[in-house]
């Protein structure tokens, strides 16, 4: 119930894990505290259908017509009301009588996923619709009552909660849930209160071109990231977060590309759930499983072969191609690091097995 009062010589390093792949932000509630009291909006003070008369950082409100049980339509006014004769200090209110308000995310590339509100009921018809084409006409507040929780549209859920205070007004809270470009609500004597939106951005998330390599892990679940981003990302200043098992640390500041985070629990199976996310968009994250080494065991790598399969004096630099092999103890893909002469080449995977890769020469190599 949300009703309430205002208040990698030739070294291969093989690190043994394997790596599956995997391919709403809330906003502050509208109390309308800052409305000056007994505010009115209206065709009588030069608004029409459609017109927006609040706007916040993330919603606006739009003022549109009203529609009764017969459907004829009609707009009188929205006011703020301060409340006067309700039990308890709830302060204002915006009060559509004869009228609807539209809500809707003040940004383009945004969805309201959510949009809760409190409400005081004092007669009369009410009007409920949602991206500006679908719209139900109640005669009653029993009419929506008898909805219950349900679908309201497709892929769009209604709940409504009901305040055990009794008497008049009758008071609760309506929840709407789904995709929504805007939702509509009016009402002949109406009053709404604490409108509460969550949203979502329809921008693809960017943390789909984030790599993360898992370094190391202790036996004490201490685990060491290397977190590679693009070179267009764009550094916030407030960092990013990386949770791991469940267990949130951070943030770091995005200068850190190679991040030690736990203690984190250790489990049998070795296995992880590592998810990264902005400080201020928490929705928008990576999220991947690895197998870590945090407790030592038998390393499934055997029978490793590396030899030089041919060597090159015709390009520039120098090259020879080298050829890399060996057995592994496991169904899944492992993820190893090639380090020649001292130098890291890259991360492969045992399906890239024999692996054949072209380098320079970094140190005085014998005939094979």
């Amino acid at each position: 119930m949300n009703l309430r009062p205002k208040t990698v010589t030739l070294l291969l390093t093989f690190l043994c894990w394997t790596a599956f792949a995997l391919a709403q932000n809330p906003v502050d509630c509208l109390d309308f505290e800052d409305l000056p009291a007994d505010e009115r909006f209206g065709p009588e003070f030069g608004q029409k259908p459609g017109d927006t008369i609040l706007i916040y950082s993330d919603l606006s409100v739009t003022i549109d017509s009203f529609f009764y049980s017969n459907g004829t339509g009609d707009l009188l006014s929205v006011s703020v009301f301060t409340g006067e004769g309700l039990p308890g200090d709830y302060g204002q209110l915006l009060f559509p009588s004869n009228a609807s308000l539209t809500f809707r995310p003040t940004h383009d590339e945004a969805l309201l996923s959510s949009l809760c509100f409190d409400f005081f009921y004092y007669g009369g018809s009410i009007n409920l619709g949602v991206n500006g084409k679908q719209q139900l006409i109640f005669e009653n507040l029993n009419d929506l009552l008898d909805l219950g929780n349900s679908e309201l549209f497709p892929n769009v859920e209604l709940s409504i909660d009901l305040a055990a205070t009794g008497g008049f007004p009758i008071q609760g809270t309506v929840c709407v849930k789904g995709d929504l470009e805007s939702l509509t609500i009016g009402g002949q004597e109406f009053a709404l209160d604490n409108v509460c939106p969550e949203t979502r951005s329809t921008e693809p998330c960017r943390w789909d071109a984030v790599t993360v390599t898992p370094v190391s892990c202790s036996g004490e679940g201490i685990i060491n990231l290397k977190v590679d981003f693009p070179s267009d990302w764009p550094r916030q200043d407030e960092g990013y977060y990386a949770m791991v098992e469940g267990k949130t640390f951070g943030p770091f500041p995005y200068a850190d590309t190679l991040i030690e985070v736990g203690p984190v629990p250790i489990n049998d199976a070795d296995l992880y759930e590592v998810i990264l996310f902005d400080s201020n968009e928490s929705d928008c994250r990576f999220r991947d499983f690895f197998r870590l080494p945090c407790v030592n065991r038998p390393c499934p790598v055997t029978e490793i072969e590396a030899y030089i399969d041919e060597c090159s004096v015709t390009t520039d630099p120098l090259s020879s191609e080298i050829v890399v092999n060996f057995d592994h103890n496991s169904d899944l893909a492992l993820k190893f690091l090639l380090e020649i002469g001292g130098l890291v080449r890259d991360t492969f995977s045992t399906d890239q097995l024999p692996l054949r890769i072209r380098v320079p020469f970094v140190i005085p190599l014998e005939a094979p």
